[in-house]
């Protein structure tokens, strides 16, 4: 285990949120968190600074994905947000689901979303 981990070297540690991350995703110069304290985070991988804090959800957040031009967080009330990167602005709020939303992918034209609520998955335009 000591060789594995002796292959990778720790660039940066992404703190700012005040809940656990409960998810993750990256793209290009990009990474994205996911709290339970309602918010998410982009970030550079470039130099681990925090680039805008994303707050307009009202559950816990549970899914996160970031694409070139826009980032999508998922919440337990079902609620998807999207918002400008890097800036953070909040594009527009959709109801996705009547449970949370536990899965996000984009694409650059939609994004995707999945529930534990529902036997299928939804895909939305961008």
């Amino acid at each position: 285990r000591e060789r594995l981990t002796s292959m990778y070297i720790r660039l940066h540690t992404l703190s700012a949120h005040t809940g656990i991350i409960r998810d993750v995703d990256v793209s290009g110069n990009y990474a994205i968190t996911g709290s339970a304290d309602k918010t998410a985070k982009i970030w550079s991988l470039h130099n681990g600074s925090l680039q805008s804090s994303l707050e307009g959800h009202t559950a816990k957040i549970c899914a996160v994905c970031i694409g070139a031009h826009y980032a999508v967080t998922g919440a337990e009330d079902g609620s998807v947000n999207v918002w400008s990167v890097p800036n953070g602005s909040l594009s527009r709020t959709v109801q996705a689901s009547e449970g949370p939303v536990l899965h996000l992918v984009t694409s650059h034209y939609y994004f995707v979303t999945g529930s534990r609520q529902n036997d299928f998955a939804r895909v939305w335009s961008a």
